[in-house]
């Protein structure tokens, strides 16, 4: 809490919560890594290189809400 606002910690981070029916929503990151598919599609294409700077993991913002059973944060679909 601060200021009467609640926030939340994540990857050693704050972030705003924001109320919404019975959930607690925040936007915070998610860091995802490219599929196997994907590498192999840019290893052939665009050779060693390509495949390395696919394969890198990307960090990515999404609305997230709480899990009220085991305080996992639950991934919504839109990227921000």
């Amino acid at each position: 809490m601060h200021a009467g606002n609640p926030f939340i910690s994540s990857q050693d981070q704050f972030y705003a919560l924001i109320k919404e029916d019975d959930d607690f929503i925040f936007v915070g990151p998610v860091v995802e890594t490219a599929s196997a598919t994907n590498v192999v599609v840019a290893s052939v294409l665009l050779g060693a290189i390509g495949g390395v700077l696919v394969a890198g993991p990307e960090t990515n913002y999404y609305r997230q809400k709480l899990d009220y059973a085991n305080g996992s944060f639950i991934r919504m679909l839109n990227k921000q």
